[in-house]
Parts: C-alpha cells; structure tokens; sequence
C-alpha cells in the first residue's frame, strides 16, 4: 500500500480549510514546462496579479482572456512542470500545494526505518575493517552467520565505528564467506509532487499518516501565523471573534504539533519498521566509537 502526495496534501488543506477563492479544471494539458498560456474550465474570480496553484506548481496569472489564462510558471518557490487536462486549479490559496509537500517532508525526516543488510557484505580472511552498507545511515548492531547453520546469524558484540570514512572494524578471527548482517537505520526517501510514500512507510497505520498531516498543519499555522500574532487581524479564521485574536492561531498551531506527536509516539510503539534496533552493549574491554 503506498500512499500519494497529492491525497497527504489534499488532506492537509482539508484541516486547513483552504480552498482558495476558486477551484476549477484545466481543460488541456500544459505540455511544457515553458509554455505561458493554459485554459481552464471557469476563469470565475480568477483576475490579472492572482496566484494559480495547480498540482504542485504555484502560477501567477497576468492576463485573463475569457478562459484562457496567461501565466508565468514556477512562482513562490514552486518548480514548473507538466500537467494534464483535468488537473485541479486553485486560485488564491493561502497554503500553496508545494509548501504543504516541504513540511510534510519536514515531519517524514523526523522519522526513521529500521533496515537490515545481509546481502551486501561478506567475512573476506585477514579483513578486519568493511564498508558501511549504503542502504543504512546509523548501524545499531552487527551480527555474522552461524557457522554450522546457513542464514541464522548471531550478535557480534566485538566491534566499532571507524573514525571517519564509513568503515566499522570487527574483532576476531571468522572464516571467509560468512555473510554479515548489518543492522541500522535510515531515513525515509523524500515524497515527490508526483510520486507516494516510501514502499516501507507504514502507511496502512493511521496513526503514522495522522501524524505527517498533523505535523505538516502545525507547521504551517505556526509559520504563517506567528508573523501575523503580531498584527490585527488573522487570516484562516472565520468567526469575527478569532479574526480579532490572531496569536489563537498559534495555539491552534501548538495544538496540532501536540496531536502530531502523540500520533507519532502511537505509530512507533505499534510498527516495528519505526523502532530503533536493538543494540546490545559491546565488549567493555575497548572504547566504542559508535556509541559516542
């Protein structure tokens, strides 16, 4: 089960209730990320000097002509690309789509996937010092297969971090071909506008997907809003009441950030991939550089 940026960032706007002034469809595709015209379904409150969001691209709109629509691509810190006929367009958005897609890559690098490596390295004679796994950024343990026993491995308890340079050294003398297991983590690939989650993401565990829409909402209440608790008025409010008390926002922010964690805590005690590795004490007869 893999999970899609578009369906995190669609329910992040939902929390966030921003639609914008205006949504409709483009009617054709925008074949390049060059081009500087698209149409669109309704061009109803959509004037010269508005901001498009379509997908992950942000637009600013400089002509309207009945439905067609003059932009220039690539604005706020979007990157332009491509889209097809039928694609979402939403006009003056308070949260543009790629922002959202930066904090909920925010919250999915506080999170790391416990990974373990048995194919890459093997016991060569005379060879104390190997490679750290590319698969892994932190190694938690090391173990090395059962002599008698093929595939069954146990802890090793004799070895370190090299200082620098991606090696760990073992110490003690194992025959050549045993194959060692690498234990660690490592972190989560980013999501990409038009890609899904991590095939390792626990993503059939609400509490794991609450917690990057709740961390990425949190964020962006607390990022914009803070700037505006010193002013006086709010935008995201919509009750005259909240409008005149803008620092709400931020507690609304803190809110979600408590809620963000608490899904977090949950997912973690629930899935195993999101769990530090077991990492046993080393021999104590030698300073271990990984565990400094």
């Amino acid at each position: 089960m893999t999970t899609s940026a578009t369906t995190l960032a669609e329910r992040a706007r939902d929390l966030l209730d921003d639609y914008g002034a205006n949504q409709t469809t483009l009617t054709a595709a925008i074949a390049t990320v060059g081009a500087t015209s698209c149409t669109v379904a309704s061009a109803s409150d959509i004037s010269a000097g508005d901001y498009i969001s379509v997908n992950f691209e942000t637009m600013r709109v400089t002509n309207v002509a009945t439905l067609t629509l003059t932009v220039e691509r690539g604005q706020r810190g979007s990157t332009a690309t491509v889209h097809a006929s039928g694609d979402k367009v939403i006009s003056q958005p308070i949260y543009h789509p790629h922002r959202i897609l930066a904090m909920l890559n925010a919250g999915l690098g506080k999170l790391t996937k416990q990974v373990t490596d048995s194919t890459t390295l093997d016991v060569v004679s005379d060879q104390y010092a190997y490679a750290q796994p590319s698969t892994i950024d932190r190694i938690w343990r090391v173990e090395i297969e059962n002599s008698d026993e093929s595939d069954e491995f146990f802890i090793m308890r004799n070895w370190e971090m090299q200082d620098g340079g991606g090696y760990f050294r073992i110490f003690g003398d194992y025959t050549a071909g045993r194959d060692i297991r690498v234990v660690g983590t490592s972190k989560f690939s980013a999501l990409a506008s038009s890609g899904n989650l991590d095939s390792a993401f626990p993503d059939d565990n609400p509490n794991a997907i609450n917690y990057l829409v709740y961390e990425a909402v949190g964020q962006l209440l607390l990022q914009r809003q803070a700037v505006m608790a010193g002013r006086d008025s709010f935008v995201g409010l919509t009750d005259a009441f909240g409008a005149n008390y803008p620092d709400l926002s931020v507690r609304v922010a803190r809110q979600y950030l408590a809620e963000s964690e608490r899904f977090k805590q949950l997912a973690i005690n629930q899935e195993p991939i999101l769990q530090k590795p077991v990492a046993p004490v080393q021999s104590p007869t030698r300073i271990y550089l990984q565990r400094t």
